[in-house]
């Protein structure tokens, strides 16, 4: 917890969720932009033991994760909040807020946003180094907070993340005009892939992936008359929001508590079952779907109507223009049983896929490395 909010200049406030905010930053040191998130932990009545509980673990498992594909963590300390800030937000959004077809309003270019999600039962416990910052902002009075700023004397826990400076894959997917090649799709999903991997491998779910939760990074971002293809050569994805990710123990090869965004829950979590990595994986078939198609696999106006699809395994099929191969890829990961789905290795071994894991691996990873 070495920085402090004397190391940065303060921009602007670039996202909000129901208990703090994101802050756009240049760090002084080195003039790189990097994200706070500062996450309110007095005595706020409104802040429950679980959003606590997320801080702490998102901090956890952000610290045990370095990949380039993944939000990169960078410190922790408790501070004062952001003062004389005026609140001008990217995009704003609220706990209530979902569109029509039940998905979430965030749309925040970092990688920190207002994630409207449901848990029906207590989160993991914080990491020890964390749990000690909770408690030292917890022991801070609240100040009045002042439409339009941040209150001056609000003392908060900020987390101190990369900059992802494209959006998010949810606004590339709503945004683009024509359907992707079936090489660009691959290369993005490979992307995802092997930060899965990477995940799983230090046996963490995140339990809410979406495209929501992707971020979009560029090492030069083209111009905006550029083909699609020239676009997405040059996207770096990061998967970010780990708030409510579950390490698991040894020995513990499931989890219980029912989270994550409806349109991504898998079988399992919609019956209230045990579920462990498998449930990550058929939110990737969801998403390299979306990828594909431009639009959500299972959607619905109601979260029932959502739950129904999911239960029946029925959804439109890709383009024609895609290979069965795709599709069967889809297929396999979305397979009601959970044992029946590959693991991401297995994914990440894929013949067909190999030329796009290593112009993944290697070309992203080196322009990751040459951004710094």
């Amino acid at each position: 917890m070495g920085e402090e909010w004397s190391h940065f200049q303060k921009l602007r406030i670039i996202g909000r969720g129901a208990h703090g905010f994101a802050i756009l930053c240049r760090r002084r040191r080195d003039g790189a932009l990097v994200v706070v998130k500062e996450i309110f932990h007095t005595s706020d009545p409104t802040l429950t033991d679980a959003a606590r509980r997320s801080s702490a673990n998102e901090i956890q498992v952000l610290s045990m994760l370095r990949h380039s594909n993944i939000i990169a963590y960078y410190d922790s300390f408790v501070a004062r909040g952001g003062v004389g800030l005026s609140v001008q937000l990217d995009h704003e959004t609220s706990d209530e807020e979902t569109t029509k077809d039940g998905g979430d309003k965030e749309n925040i270019a970092n990688p920190t946003s207002g994630t409207h999600r449901r848990t029906y039962s207590r989160g993991v416990g914080p990491a020890p180094g964390a749990a000690s910052a909770v408690a030292r902002a917890d022991g801070a009075q609240r100040g009045p907070v002042t439409e339009g700023h941040l209150p001056s004397d609000e003392m908060a826990l900020m987390i101190v993340m990369e900059y992802a400076d494209g959006g998010t894959l949810w606004d590339y997917v709503k945004q683009r005009k024509e359907p992707l090649l079936e090489r660009d799709v691959l290369l993005l999903f490979s992307q995802i892939s092997l930060a899965i991997h990477h995940i799983h491998s230090h046996s963490i779910i995140h339990r809410d992936l979406k495209t929501n939760n992707i971020f979009v990074s560029y090492v030069d971002r083209p111009p905006a008359d550029s083909t699609t293809s020239v676009q997405v050569q040059s996207m770096i994805l990061k998967i970010g929001d780990f708030g409510i990710s579950k390490v698991l123990d040894t020995g513990d090869s499931q989890a219980d508590t029912v989270v994550g965004t409806p349109s991504y829950l898998s079988p399992e979590l919609c019956e209230g079952k045990s579920y462990n990595e498998k449930s990550d994986i058929w939110a990737m078939g969801c998403i390299l779907y979306e990828i594909a198609s431009g639009r959500r696999m299972f959607d619905g106006a109601t979260l029932p109507s959502i739950v129904f699809k999911i239960m029946s395994g029925k959804y439109e099929p890709l383009p024609s223009t895609y290979s069965m191969q795709l599709s069967n890829l889809i297929a396999w990961m979305c397979r009601p049983d959970p044992s029946d789905r590959p693991d991401a290795a297995a994914i990440v071994g894929l013949p067909f896929l190999q030329g796009s894991i290593v112009q993944a691996a290697l070309g992203i990873g080196r322009m990751a490395f040459m951004k710094k």
